[in-house]
């Protein structure tokens, strides 16, 4: 009897979750034998029998429980900040992509805020460093009622905060933000222009194209950071394109004193 390909890899051992599966092959990263040879899997659904091979190639998209790895990776490098022995928040951890790429660049432990319940990888989950709120609005924390994954308070705050929401303006939550971040704490925010403007600015597709709309979304953003207290370093494009197609920014800011 044959299985889909995406639930055969995670059964074999080769992946760690089916949303993983289904990004790799989708990248073309899985193979099976074919005629004459070795072809890719096309088609998370496609069947797989159990003497049929997969192999899975080294890629990117290996490198993290999910690509939001990769662009939380790429923004802290070109920022040049150094995450090692800090402990970090990650507002709208989900599977726990940008988790993973702070614990792989040392990080001492990470708290997650996320608003759903049983999307953190299965790994992370389990990983003594993490610990995920569940059900948990961001705007409903406070401080003082946080504790860390070794059971401590972060009385001072924050030293690096990262943050990935869909469907709510994240620019909107700068103030929330500023009040969990340690003085001198770093904040790193992925802004989606879908979400941060309204209907009008999208296309068709639902993508922001227009530059007036995107230089506009900038200027914005970067006054409703400084008035709540943040000193922008630096305003990036996202090196992966968002999963709906739309272009994304992070928010590179450090919190002032």
């Amino acid at each position: 009897m044959s299985t889909r390909a995406d639930v055969a890899l995670v059964e074999r051992g080769l992946v760690r979750s089916r949303t993983l599966a289904r990004r790799l092959i989708e990248a073309g990263a899985v193979l099976t034998d074919g005629p004459g040879g070795e072809v890719p899997v096309t088609r998370a659904a496609q069947p797989i029998f159990p003497d049929q091979p997969l192999r899975v190639l080294e890629s990117e998209t290996t490198r993290f429980v999910s690509r939001g790895g990769n662009k939380l990776d790429a923004a802290l490098q070109a920022a040049g900040i150094d995450c090692t022995g800090l402990d970090a928040l990650d507002v709208g951890m989900s599977t726990g992509g940008f988790t993973h790429c702070l614990l792989a660049r040392g990080a001492r432990q990470v708290l997650g805020i996320e608003v759903g319940h049983g999307q953190l990888d299965p790994v992370l989950a389990a990983d003594p460093r993490v610990l995920c709120l569940e059900h948990t609005h961001i705007r409903d924390v406070h401080l003082a009622d946080l504790r860390l994954p070794d059971g401590s308070a972060p009385a001072q705050g924050f030293a690096l905060i990262v943050v990935d929401l869909s469907f709510i303006a994240a620019s909107h939550l700068l103030n929330k933000l500023a009040t969990l971040a340690a003085p001198g704490g770093r904040l790193t925010c992925l802004i989606k222009p879908q979400f941060e403007l309204g209907p009008q600015a999208r296309n068709r597709q639902g993508i922001v194209r227009a530059d007036a709309d995107l230089n506009g979304l900038r200027r914005d953003v970067i006054q409703r950071a400084e008035d709540a207290g943040w000193q922008v370093n630096d305003w990036q494009r996202c090196a992966l394109v968002g999963g709906d197609g739309n272009q994304e920014y992070f928010l590179i800011a450090t919190r002032r004193p």
